[in-house]
């Protein structure tokens, strides 16, 4: 894919995800696993968002999170932590266990703790208090503000663009 092309690639595979188009999932999924693909990381980013919304079986259905985490795509799984934080989806205690325990052996100034800490706000204290506790003390002040607000269950405000 062209390069000066990657913010109309961003902005039509958010749109698949944001519209529910699930057909189009198959074809994502594919260009986030394509070694022959070499696309922007804003639009690897967009994959992982849609790949969140049009993937789920149900509202909290974490399985298209978990499928991006094994990835070991950063730009993928940021956007899918990304989808999870702004749908507020609340995972069974397996699928958050595995998202803390992977997000918890980032540097504690890596972006995907900050969008975890953000959904984390309607998860079970009992699960990601530890982990909240750590982000709170963060150098990135967006990551620590929002770990203070998902302690006290609030959901942080954020702009994603």
């Amino acid at each position: 894919m062209r390069e000066q092309t990657w913010e109309t690639q961003y902005q039509m595979i958010m749109a698949l995800g944001m519209c529910g188009y699930t057909p189009a999932l198959p074809t994502l999924q594919n260009l986030a696993t394509s070694p022959d693909m070499h696309l922007e990381a804003t639009t690897v980013t967009a994959l992982g968002d849609a790949i969140v919304r049009l993937g789920r079986s149900s509202a909290d259905d974490a399985s298209p999170i978990l499928w991006c985490l094994e990835s070991n795509n950063d730009d993928l799984i940021n956007g899918a932590l990304r989808a999870m934080a702004t749908l507020q989806m609340v995972p069974n205690d397996g699928a958050v266990d595995t998202i803390i325990s992977s997000v918890s052996e980032r540097d504690p100034l890596d972006m995907l703790r900050f969008w975890t800490a953000v959904a984390a706000a309607g998860w079970p204290r009992e699960r990601v208090r530890d982990f909240l506790v750590q982000c709170t003390m963060s150098g990135r002040t967006d990551t620590s503000e929002a770990a203070k607000a998902a302690l006290a269950e609030k959901y942080y405000t954020y702009r994603v663009l």
